[in-house]
């Protein structure tokens, strides 16, 4: 009886592993629209006493598919690169977990070749279009994604592209490199100020209302 007690505990740590330190965040229930992620003690096999996850690419974070070593069996695609389909297909077989991106296509053919074993998959991903949520649901499969991990970055990012365009980086750091730039010049290159202008934000969800937050300090007339 302790035995199994430990390994359920030991399999659970594994699968919770497997969902917080490659960076999937999951969500508690099921609903029509999300995918959810819920720890079962038994889901997954005591025949290695190790859950087997293939991963589908060798560049996520080191950190992160070290620490799943310690208690997973993995199986890793060994380039920097999407796992080509035939690979996967072939590679994934018999596995309880996936740990992928949006990159790789999780849809009826490939769960099928996965067999029943498959019990969780986790993404690397805000979006999880590229997974077949029904099919999941029905085989009992939990998903797992990474809701709002990108927020800040590419709210970031938007402002770095705002300031490179309007203040013309990109084609002065070009004439810079290759002999355009003589001498000072008043006007040359000077770009145009976001301060009091007006700047537009197309959709208004979580990452408009980062960027509208970071555009603030720089004083705009308007942000709309």
């Amino acid at each position: 009886m302790n035995t199994i007690l430990k390994s359920s505990r030991l399999l659970s740590l594994s699968a919770t592993r497997l969902s917080t330190l490659l960076w999937c965040g999951f969500s508690q229930g099921s609903t029509s629209s999300r995918p959810s992620f819920q720890i079962r003690r038994n889901c997954f096999n005591f025949v290695t006493m190790k859950p087997t996850v293939y991963v589908t690419r060798n560049d996520y974070a080191r950190i992160g598919l070290d620490l799943l070593k310690e208690e997973c069996e993995l199986t890793i695609w060994d380039e920097p690169s999407p796992v080509p389909r035939e690979e996967f297909m072939k590679n994934v077989a018999g596995k309880d977990a996936i740990f992928c991106s949006l990159n790789d296509r999780i849809d009826k053919e490939l769960l099928d070749q996965a067999g029943p074993s498959l019990k969780v998959i986790g993404t690397i991903s805000v979006g999880f279009d590229h997974i077949d949520l029904k099919q999941c649901r029905e085989r009992g499969i939990r998903v797992g994604y990474t809701p709002e991990v990108l927020t800040d970055a590419t709210a970031e990012l938007t402002i770095a592209l705002l300031l490179a365009t309007a203040r013309r980086l990109l084609e002065a750091n070009k004439e810079a490199h290759t002999g355009g730039w003589k001498s000072w010049s008043p006007m040359w290159m000077c770009g145009t100020s976001i301060k009091n202008s007006v700047v537009g934000i197309v959709g208004f969800g979580r990452i408009g209302q980062e960027i509208a937050k970071r555009l603030v300090p720089f004083k705009p007339a308007q942000i709309q």
